[in-house]
């Protein structure tokens, strides 16, 4: 046994010696020897050794940094980044401390303002371009009311309608024409409906009524009122080919003189403004006339309306104290019978001084009120006195005139 013994303990002394010998790898958990698995330590410390060297060298300068709380050093940041997103002109994010009452920053506010403008510009801009296209569609429809539409042709429409742009004829389908401007639509803006055309009424004196547009109609049937014909420019001939307009004429032409002596006759001048209401223009221009009122010539109804006017309101002016001193004494024929220049039949108005005269006296003589007036011009006084009206048409007083 004691032999066994001393054999087991010769081997591990040897055993030892083998260990002394060669430096294990592992993990360090006992001995000093031991080194990690992937390298050893030894670099490492001599870095750690020098960086405390040097720390130990600039120790002064450590100790002149102040020290900052999380506080003061998160106020600085927002600070720097703040001035530095103001000096670039960049729209980066910002980490700053605001309280939520405090208002937007300024760069906020002008932002905002220069997207209100921009779309302000595009909203006026957008307005003004459907203002322009609308006041030039009326423009085309006013100017269409004095001319006879033609046809062009669905050529020329590209076969689309002219409202809503779908496409008809050939292989599309059925299409409708209007007679107002002579366009070519679809079903669903023409249902033929029909109204009379103030062009025909005006050149053909024709109050048939022809088909035309859904929206042509609306726009017609807004403007059948207003006073947009004045039939001196538009046809002048045609006073003398329908009778009953120039009937109308007539009586208008009275009511324009009688107005004159009714608007400062306090008495009647409601009255005869009521009763014209709202067609004041009957008696300011002889030639203006409304749809509505062309159709009431064709039926006789503005000539009965007008002549109980005239009858009414020159009966008071007859009777009227007031209104019969504006009246006019014949100075051809020195008659004492008071005439007015709403009396076409029987008067003759001076163009000139707007003296009234009876037609029979007058004819072609001069008007005897305009030879004063020149002679009194030229400071002849005292000829003027000697003039007689009878005097007034030899050669003498022509040459003077």
């Amino acid at each position: 046994n004691l032999e066994c013994m001393t054999e087991d303990l010769a081997e591990s002394v040897n055993s030892n010696q083998i260990v002394e010998n060669e430096k294990p790898i592992g993990n360090r958990l006992a001995g000093q020897e031991w080194t990690g698995w992937s390298s050893s330590f030894d670099e490492d410390v001599k870095i750690m050794e020098d960086v405390q060297r040097d720390i130990d060298d600039h120790s002064d300068v450590f100790n002149k940094i102040p020290h900052k709380d999380f506080d003061s050093l998160l106020l600085d940041y927002s600070i720097k980044n703040t001035l530095s997103c103001d000096s670039s002109k960049q729209k980066d994010a910002d980490i700053t401390l605001v309280d939520k009452n405090k208002s937007p920053r300024v760069s906020e506010c002008v932002e905002d303002t220069d997207y209100k403008n921009a779309s302000s510009e595009v909203v006026s801009h957008n307005l003004n371009a459907q203002a322009n296209q609308s006041f030039k569609s009326a423009k085309d429809f006013l100017s269409q009311l004095s001319i006879i539409a033609i046809e062009k042709g669905l050529d020329k429409q590209r076969f689309s309608c002219m409202k809503c742009g779908k496409s008809i004829g050939l292989i599309y389908g059925s299409f409708n024409v209007c007679s107002f401007d002579g366009g070519y639509y679809c079903f669903d803006c023409h249902g033929n409906d029909e109204h009379i055309l103030s062009a025909r009424i005006i050149h053909n004196w024709d109050f048939r009524k022809y088909p035309v547009s859904k929206y042509n109609k609306m726009f017609l049937k807004k403007i059948d009122e207003e006073p947009l014909f004045h039939i001196d420019e538009l046809n002048p001939a045609l006073y003398d080919v329908v009778p009953l307009l120039q009937e109308v004429k007539f009586l208008r032409t009275q009511l324009s003189f009688i107005k004159s002596y009714i608007q400062t006759c306090s008495d009647v001048v409601q009255d005869f403004k009521r009763r014209l209401w709202p067609r004041d223009y009957l008696c300011d221009d002889v030639h203006q006339y409304s749809i509505i009122d062309l159709v009431e010539v064709q039926s006789g109804q503005l000539a009965h309306n007008l002549k109980k006017i005239v009858a009414d309101f020159s009966r008071h002016i007859y009777k009227c104290k007031l209104c019969k001193e504006k009246g006019f004494i014949c100075e051809y024929c020195h008659d004492q019978e008071i005439i007015y220049p709403f009396q076409l039949d029987i008067v003759s108005q001076c163009l000139c001084c707007l003296s009234v005269y009876h037609q029979k006296c007058r004819q072609e003589k001069r008007c005897p009120k305009c030879v004063r007036v020149r002679l009194r011009s030229q400071g002849n006084n005292e000829k003027e006195r000697h003039f007689s009206v009878t005097q007034i048409e030899n050669s003498e007083t022509n040459d003077i005139l």
